[in-house]
């Protein structure tokens, strides 16, 4: 899979911000990637995650070794690594990577398949095949160029942006402070995790992104990454509320 990577630079053990860290801190700070790589969270954790993971005192390390941009920042009660998405896949990154190679298998079956129905001969076949590839290849090649340097004197190598799949990219923009999931998001929510408040949830949602100033072209789709990993994270929403307790013998619908 695509997702289970992460890039360092060659030099990243005399990074300044790196080379004054502890040993735990330093492995620390590869293990928050590789789980941001491998749950697609874009940098963030989720500071429940965070802390069940890692102790106060790495944590405290890698948010004060630089004083203008530590390795790690606190938003709320959840954390972000310093310039993830400047130099490592984000998930929309991964998620168009997906959708191409999808696309792309299906056209190669349905071409092997006319090719077989019309029984051509076998050099016929293999010559069609090559060429769809070919012609393939040259069209991720222009949409998703690799500009990826043995240059690059940043601290990790960057990655070109792939817009998310589905065709052209929709008109990215900020969330809305007055923004609601709909009833069909509710719906969705309520049906993932049963106890989750979601007119709470809804509040940090909008304050969060308020505050990170980030922008997205589908916020729905965004609300769902955002439930799953609040769900990941805390297993028990995704058991149902108890009911209303009696209260003096009365049932609540009696009240």
């Amino acid at each position: 899979m695509s997702s289970l990577w992460i890039k360092l630079q060659a030099d990243i053990v005399e990074h300044p911000k790196f080379i004054g860290l502890s040993a735990e801190a330093k492995w620390a700070f590869i293990e928050m990637m590789i789980y941001s790589q491998r749950n697609l969270s874009d940098g963030f954790i989720d500071g429940r995650v965070m802390r069940s993971k890692w102790s106060a005192e790495v944590i405290e390390e890698l948010m004060t070794n630089d004083k203008e941009s530590p390795s790690l920042t606190k938003v709320e009660d959840d954390y972000q690594l310093h310039n993830y998405a400047k130099y490592q896949r984000s998930r929309e990154q991964v998620e168009a990577i997906r959708q191409v190679r999808i696309e792309t298998g299906s056209r190669g079956g349905q071409a092997t398949a006319q090719q077989r129905n019309s029984k051509p001969s076998s050099k016929t076949v293999a010559k069609v095949q090559q060429t769809s590839s070919k012609t393939e290849a040259n069209r991720v090649a222009k949409k998703y160029p690799d500009t990826d340097t043995d240059t690059d004197t940043d601290t990790y190598l960057a990655n070109t942006h792939i817009p998310p799949s589905g065709g052209s990219p929709g008109r990215k923009t900020k969330l809305d402070p007055n923004w609601q999931p709909d009833e069909a998001l509710r719906s969705w929510t309520h049906g993932l995790a049963p106890a989750l408040d979601i007119d709470f949830e809804r509040g940090k949602f909008v304050d969060w992104f308020a505050q990170t100033g980030k922008t997205y072209g589908d916020w729905g789709a965004t609300w769902r990454n955002w439930i799953r990993r609040a769900v990941e994270a805390n297993p028990t929403l995704k058991a149902a509320p108890p009911p209303p307790k009696k209260q003096f013998g009365i049932e609540p619908e009696d009240v």
